[in-house]
């Protein structure tokens, strides 16, 4: 509010002023008091007495037109104030708190003696749109002020005979308490400063906001009583001379029922929420060692399964929610961060040759410190209203915004290193030998047909046995090449953020960086992240506001080999596992060794040679601009793009095998995703009367998705130095370059959503969203996807409000529909180019293009159609809260391909065949286990899902084991009856069975073992997934413990065994490493039970050696903490932690990780870490 103090002055002293008397015929400024009056009057009179007659004849006609002029003024002027309206309710407010209200209103400033405003006092007054001149008057009734309107400025002065305000500011003085500095800390639990938390004297408006070190004054009585709060804690209230305002800590909201829910295109308050939603906060989430933000989901989100694919630097991670119930279309979910959808996969090329980098995560750009809040949309009434992409759950993803407020500076810093924590057992050169003369030995016999394999002697034999390694050289081995040492290392890991948060009433702003460097446990995977971040809000004016998020990040990845193929085509890990221990690296010559018996099979050193890199730019970022319309209704317009580049340079050096075939092999690839989007929306939240709340939405969004690519390469290079640098010095001959552009595919939608409350009791939300397509057929491009939910908060009940025991109760139920479209850019991409063709003179080869699908104008949208049901509770004043949710999902149109008569040159189409079912239960629980001065809070969630068939495709044919309501994806094995000892008769079923070969057993008693005795082993899938976390605080120190589990995962396929375990025999003779398990495996004069002998046999063998229980419980991490005490003018907040990431697992699986992909994949690491968490 703008004052203009001034002083006052005598208004009646211009005896023979024109003004003056012009000023008394319009009555303006007349004095009241009657002394004054007559005084003023004399004063008059001598003026005109000193006027001449013909001077005093003008003066009239002038003061004639001046009065009627002024006259028709002060209508105007009266018209004008009183279209002047008002509206206020405040008590107890101060004066000028007031009159900036009037300000605001009316653009009427006012102009007054400071001290005027300061001695007046607080006020109580209402009003509703009432006239300015009448909301004056009553405002200074009865006070000694009186107010003068002129032109667009209000003017305050004294009443005449008012005391001076000298003496009413001492008689003020004598009857008020005195004032004292008051000066206090705000923090929360774990220490760390809550800048811009409020402390206001309670019953008044006098407050002031904390600093960024947390830090208040304020000036209060003693009898004060002071009011410390914060967003998502607990207010506090405390004497203004309470000696505990040195250090006041905040608890967040125990219930958290008026905390805000971030659900699509809005927020709601938590007790608002009828959906099935999970809400995380950083404080659940462990940024220590972890690249990437999925990671941080483990556990943390009941209905929510993470899969590590990849332990590699920034690996894949599989996330979905509630089970998968897809089987063409994938079960990812869609991500939501900062209102921007983002698409299926990333920018990255893929393999440009022969070798694969392995899964990669597309979520590695995010800074995992950037993040405010993570929302899972589970149910349909929460998801409906993205639609057609939300068939797999919703993960909301919001960011750090800036605070009024002095700048406030936090900075994270932590070092770790990392180790392999059970890598793969492979024989060393002493056994590898032992072992290849018992597996030659043992075939020698088989094939000769001597005992116990037939009744042959030694001496008949074909062929005489030829030891094919010598007692001396079995002596002298040792341990041989240790390929798995000299291919991976210790790893190591960098982290540093900054962050810069700050502001004021109009601008808000928080900028920050993150530089993440990881070098992995197996050499050549390196991992790299720059990430700048910029959030800025601008409060225009009243109305409008505008923002702007945008985040720059930079990705940099050495890749190691690591493919899933088999010989040199394949990982790195795979070769090292498989190459002798008996072969040194080096040959003479001092060139890498090729194996002698089976050369195919790459050098694992050799493969340390390969130059493959890839870099990742992406900019993600919204701009918005938000209108208030007016009371409860506001626009708002956003803007976002995301874009992504990727570019991989490869080089196979001619020290590989394949490298010196081909002379040197170099490949450039390049590949970029732009999305674009635009929404708008239009949002109507009203409170009617006292118990009925509306919160309406409506709005459009169109979103616009493209992909293009470039790739070139050459070979015959001349040096290997120059790498991929120089394509120019390749052969000319074998230059290639070739580019694409991905059909554009459009997305545009209509959506709302409407959420009734009343009494703060009952609640009901609907949803609906019309989405449009260019992915889909000419019949079905829309489609319409509702939703509805109703809650009852039970404890708001008069019969439950009295319960010493409940302190909430809520039942919830939705019904709703999502859509899934992810079948890749588009699904009528009719023809491919690529393809050559003879024509006209013979032996010409010309370029052409195929037909590569058919058109399908019924394709459409896979639609999921989920009931729920939830309950949430808390307990003894909320010392313990959760929800359990029981729900039915079903999927139908699964988007598949429809096999054709013919092969060629389509032999199927996309079309939607059959539906499946997913139903379960999630459990969540939050324990307030100690609240004194030793803290103990406990979070557990719990998860059980069961995925199955409800129809098939029609064209399917069943095989006699298959059942109609069989699991998605299941693992089908022949059951395993032992092994068939020396002296044991085979089975009926297996009349040719010889000893060391294992049973089979007839499951259908026919006598025979064919594809009928197959039997359910299990499924890929887990059906139970739980997170555990205890969180302890004891004065400065914390203590956090977190675990995983994860159960009914039974059949998990070990390719360890498949490749270089089962068939010992042949692979030792075609000069392959094995396990060293295969040391138990049944020998004539070893027998045993475990693992049958490896020779061949006539019938069908078991997957017991290739399937496990992947049941597991991991230590996720344990966090020690302490927070040290704050330095004035060094720091506001320091804790140092250290960190354990995997400390261990429990499980019965007997190789590398139950977790992640067990085809020589990456070995899982565990991360011994030191930081610093720091603000100033």
């Amino acid at each position: 509010m703008q004052i203009i103090a001034f002083c006052k002055m005598p208004a009646f002293y211009c005896k023979k002023s024109i003004i003056f008397l012009t000023g008394l015929l319009t009555m303006q400024h007349r004095p009241k008091d009657k002394g004054t009056c007559t005084a003023y009057k004399e004063e008059l009179a001598a003026a005109i007495c000193n006027c001449r007659s013909g001077a005093l004849k003008k003066l009239f006609l002038i003061m004639n037109f001046t009065a009627t002029f002024l006259l028709v003024c002060c209508l105007q002027v009266s018209a004008a104030l009183y279209s002047q309206t008002v509206s206020f309710s405040g008590k107890q407010v101060a004066l000028k708190d007031v009159f900036s209200a009037i300000r605001q209103q009316t653009g009427y400033t006012v102009a007054a003696n400071a001290r005027l405003l300061n001695t007046a006092g607080p006020v109580t007054v209402e009003a509703r749109n009432e006239p300015l001149p009448q909301f004056l008057t009553r405002l200074l009734s009865g006070r000694s002020l009186q107010y003068e309107i002129i032109n667009k400025t209000i003017l305050l002065s004294e009443k005449p005979g008012a005391p001076p305000v000298s003496v009413r500011e001492k008689q003020a003085a004598e009857q008020l308490p005195a004032l004292m500095e008051v000066r206090g800390r705000v923090t929360d639990s774990s220490g760390v400063p809550l800048a811009g938390a409020s402390v206001k004297i309670k019953s008044t408006t006098a407050g002031v906001t904390t600093n960024s070190n947390g830090e208040f004054v304020i000036n209060a009585k003693e009898t004060d009583i002071l009011v410390i709060s914060y967003i998502g804690y607990r207010a506090i209230e405390l004497p203004a001379n309470s000696k505990a305002l040195g250090m006041i800590t905040l608890l967040p909201v125990e219930n958290q029922l008026d905390d805000l829910v971030v659900v699509g295109y809005g927020t709601q308050r938590r007790k608002d929420v009828t959906g099935a939603i999970s809400q995380i906060k950083p404080r659940d989430l462990n940024m220590v060692a972890t690249p990437s933000v999925a990671q941080m989901l483990l556990g943390t989100a009941s209905g929510v399964t993470v899969q590590q694919l990849s332990a590699q630097p920034g690996g894949g991670i599989s996330i979905y929610i509630r089970g998968q119930a897809s089987t063409g279309a994938g079960n990812s979910p869609l991500w939501v961060v900062d209102g921007f959808p983002l698409s299926d996969g990333d920018a990255e090329p893929g393999s440009g040759n022969r070798y694969s980098y392995g899964s990669r995560n597309p979520l590695n750009t995010l800074n995992p410190y950037d993040i405010e809040s993570i929302e899972v949309l589970k149910d349909a009434a929460a998801t409906a209203i993205y639609g057609s992409r939300a068939g797999n759950g919703v993960i909301v993803v919001t960011t750090k915004k800036g605070k009024s407020g002095k700048p406030a500076v936090t900075y994270n810093f932590s070092q770790s290193v990392q180790e392999i924590t059970r890598n793969f057992d492979v024989l060393n050169a002493t056994e590898y030998m032992q072992t290849a003369n018992e597996a030659a030995y043992e075939r020698w016999l088989f094939d000769n047909a001597i005992f116990p394999y037939g009744n042959t002697i030694p001496e008949n034999a074909k062929i005489p046995y030829q030891q094919r390694y010598t007692d001396a050289q079995v002596a002298h081995a040792g341990e041989g090449t240790d390929w798995l040492k000299l291919v991976t290392r210790k790893g190591d890991i960098q982290q540093h953020n900054i962050s810069i948060t700050g502001g004021s009433e109009y601008t808000k702003y928080a900028v920050t960086g993150n530089y993440f460097n990881q070098h992995g446990v197996v050499k050549n995977s390196d991992f790299k992240r720059y990430s700048v971040r910029t959030n800025i809000e601008q409060k225009l004016s009243n109305i409008f506001n505008t923002g702007l998020n945008l985040t720059l990040s930079q990705v940099d990845n050495r890749n190691a080999s690591l493919g899933d193929n088999l010989w040199e085509n394949s990982s790195i890990l795979t070769n090292a596992i498989q190459f002798p221990p008996i072969y040194p690296v080096y040959d003479a010559e001092g060139n890498y060794l090729i194996n002698p018996v089976y050369s195919p099979m790459a050098n694992p050193v050799s493969m340390l040679e390969i130059a493959d890199n890839t870099i990742t730019k992406r900019v993600l970022g919204t701009v918005f601009l938000e209108a208030r319309i007016g009371e409860g209704l506001k626009a708002n317009v956003n803007f976002g793009l995301d874009n992504q580049l990727g570019k991989r340079n490869q080089y196979l050096p001619k020290t590989m095998i394949y490298g010196l075939s081909v002379n040197g092999d170099a490949q450039i690839s390049t590949s970029e995703k732009f999305d674009k989007k635009l929404t708008a929306t239009l949002n109507y939240a009203k409170k009617l009367k006292k118990e009925h709340s509306v919160d309406a939405l409506a709005g459009y969004e169109y979103t616009n998705f493209d992909a293009t690519g470039f790739n070139a390469g050459a070979k015959d290079f001349f040096t290997d130095i120059l790498l991929y640098n120089d394509l120019g010095a390749g052969s000319a001959i074998t230059r290639t370059a070739g580019s694409y552009r991905a059909p554009s595919n459009e997305l545009a939608s209509y959506f709302t959503r409407l959420n009734y409350s009343f009494a703060d009791k009952y609640y009901l939300g609907i949803t609906g969203r019309y989405d449009g397509s260019s992915k889909f057929g000419a019949n079905n491009k829309w489609a319409f996807f509702p939703s509805a939910s109703f809650k009852w908060r039970a404890i708001a009940e008069p019969f439950l409000e009295a319960s010493q025991a409940l302190s909430d109760l809520a039942l919830r139920i939705s019904w709703g529909q999502a859509g899934n479209q992810n079948i890749g850019q588009n699904a009528f991409s009719y023809y491919s180019s690529g393809y050559s063709y003879a024509f006209g003179t013979p032996g010409k080869i010309l370029p052409g293009v195929t037909l590569s699908q058919l058109d399908n104008p019924d394709l459409k949208w896979e639609t999921s159609t989920t009931i729920n049901l939830g309950l949430d509770f808390g307990l003894f004043k909320n010392r313990l809260t959760g929800s359990v949710e029981v729900y039915k999902k079903t999927v139908d149109g699964l988007l598949s391909a429809r096999a054709l008569p013919s092969w060629y040159p389509v032999g199927s189409v996309a079309d939607n065949i059959g539906s499946t079912q997913d139903k379960g239960i999630e459990i969540t629980l939050d324990s307030k286990n100690f609240t004194g001065p030793f803290k103990w809070n406990t979070h557990f969630t719990l998860s059980h899902f069961k995925d199955t068939w409800r129809n098939r495709n029609e064209n399917v044919i069943l095989q006699p084991y298959e059942h109609k309501n069989d699991p998605l994806r299941p693992a089908w094995t022949y059951l395993f009856d032992g092994i068939l000892q020396i002296g044991e008769e085979p089975p009926y079923a297996q009349p040719l069975l010889l000893p060391g070969q294992e049973k089979i057993k007839d499951v259908n008693n026919d006598g025979k073992i064919d594809i009928n005795d197959l039997a359910l082993a299990g499924t890929t899938d887990p059906t139970v997934t739980l997170g555990l976390g205890n969180t302890l605080e004891f004065k400065n120190f914390d203590i956090n413990l977190f675990f995983t589990g994860m159960f009914g995962r039974n059949a998990v396929e070990d390719a360890n065994w498949s490749r270089w375990g089962v068939g010992v025999i042949d692979m030792i003779n075609q000069g392959y490493n094995l396990m060293s398990d295969v040391q138990k495996r049944w020998v004539h004069d070893r027998p045993g039970t475990i693992m049958y002998s490896g020779t061949p046999s006539v019938y069908q063998t078991s997957n017991k050696n290739f399937w496990f229980n992947g049941n597991f419980v991991r230590c996720r991490n344990i966090t020690l903490g302490y927070r040290l005490p704050a330095v004035k003018k060094v720091f506001s907040s320091c804790r140092l932690f250290a960190d354990v990431n995997n400390a261990f697992i429990i499980t019965k699986y007997p190789y590398m990780d139950p977790e992640t992909n067990t085809r020589a994949g990456y070995p899982n690491q565990r991360s011994y870490s030191l930081g610093v968490d720091i603000s100033f």
